[in-house]
């Protein structure tokens, strides 16, 4: 019976990313806009047009949009077992992730290896295998994503109802420790309730969660230190943590 229910919701995951993809190539960026860089491969509104469909925000909807484009693009195979029952979504997203940066050609030499072997027992041994993979097969980008990871690191503080507030950090494995449980150790000693989170994403993706979670303060760990205040939009740099600390401290109060 549970096989049964979750073949189903593969299933229906697996035709609601069609629906998404088949409506999004139905709303074509303007005539013009497919010279521009910076323009989509389908309307800017197809999102909102979605979003107040299905009653979700037009941010995440934004994202899901995206991801359900991306991943009929380059994961074809992938997207058919999932709505053949055969591919849970988790480990379909483990693959579109994972692959990301990867040429066509490579992602394809994954998707296929993953799909003729076994599901494994979990989604962690599964995204393992993704992983050895990829650096088998692209050390090159592993490299580069690792790089521009590290380049993209953040801390974003949102405040909760109870005056106390939650702390999210996007930083490389080496520096967690360091970095991460220092500025977390000072939050927490002043007060302040802390949880952490390695999602891995973008620079831009960790704003949108930022904004999405409705966090009031992101830390930005990159070439230097900065602060900004996401209810004004105020960035400034800082010297270093401790005075990252009490720039947080001072907005939250």
């Amino acid at each position: 019976m549970a096989s049964e229910i979750a073949q189903a919701t593969a299933r229906l995951q697996g035709l609601m990313i069609h629906a998404q993809v088949h409506l999004a190539r139905l709303r074509p960026p303007p005539p013009g806009d497919g010279d521009d860089p910076a323009s989509g491969p389908y309307s800017e509104f197809a999102a909102d047009e979605l979003a107040a469909e299905l009653r979700q925000s037009p941010r995440a909807q934004s994202d899901r949009l995206a991801t359900a484009w991306e991943t009929a693009r380059h994961l074809p195979a992938s997207l058919a077992a999932l709505t053949a029952g055969t591919l849970d979504y988790p480990r379909l997203a483990a693959l579109q992730q994972l692959t990301t940066g990867l040429t066509d050609g490579q992602r394809a030499v994954v998707e296929e290896t993953m799909l003729t072997g076994s599901r494994l027992k979990s989604t962690p041994q599964w995204r393992r295998k993704i992983r050895r993979l990829v650096a088998k097969i692209a050390p090159e980008a592993l490299t580069r994503r690792r790089a521009e990871a590290h380049a993209s690191r953040t801390v974003c503080v949102k405040p909760l109802d109870d005056g106390m507030a939650l702390l999210q950090a996007t930083i490389a494995a080496e520096d967690a420790r360091a970095t991460a449980f220092g500025i977390a150790r000072a939050l927490r000693d002043g007060g302040i309730r802390v949880e952490m989170e390695q999602a891995g994403r973008s620079l831009k993706g960790q704003f949108k969660q930022a904004d999405r979670i409705g966090a009031g303060v992101v830390v930005i760990l990159g070439d230097q230190i900065e602060v900004k205040d996401m209810s004004s939009g105020e960035q400034q740099p800082v010297r270093d943590a401790d005075e990252a600390v009490e720039r947080v401290r001072e907005l939250l109060a």
